[in-house]
């Protein structure tokens, strides 16, 4: 895994997780999908936390299983979500080009996800609407994760 200074990221102890949470599990940034079980001491050891998680950039994939010491440290990633106006698709498709709303700094260094959300994105963009999209980002890769109409010009 990348050292925690090149992404941000923030200490968890185990026994503090809940469900939705963000932790890092063998290299990938995972939500806490289901509540965390905490086992007591047992006869071999200290006391357990467990539980299911699944990656935040790849949700396809089948949930990740974990067991930590409850009282062990964890990193947790931080991520965030903007939101950017569609301006534009790239040439070969699947790049966007991105204007923050907030601050209109453009980007183009986002792909349009290969699925139902860049179809619908696709489609609106047809339909001559303008978009807006939210993408989430952390430990330096981003992802589109929903879209609307821009309603504010109306």
């Amino acid at each position: 895994m990348d050292s925690p200074e090149q992404h941000e990221m923030e200490k968890r102890i185990a026994s503090e997780l809940h469900r939705g949470d963000l932790l890092m599990i063998r290299d990938r940034a995972c939500r806490i999908t289901d509540a965390p079980s905490h086992f007591k001491n047992g006869k071999h050891g200290k006391a357990k936390v467990a539980g299911s998680a699944q990656d935040i950039f790849d949700a396809s994939k089948s949930n990740i299983r974990f067991e930590f010491s409850a009282k062990e440290s964890l990193w947790a990633p931080v991520a965030t979500k903007i939101d950017y106006l569609v301006i534009g698709i790239g040439h070969e498709g699947s790049s966007l080009g991105l204007m923050d709303v907030t601050t209109c700094v453009t980007r183009h260094d986002i792909s349009l996800p290969d699925n139902a959300l860049g179809k619908e994105v696709r489609k609106m963009l047809a339909d001559d609407e303008e978009v807006i999209v939210t993408v989430q980002s952390c430990i330096g890769r981003n992802l589109v994760i929903s879209c609307k109409k821009d309603v504010s010009n109306e």
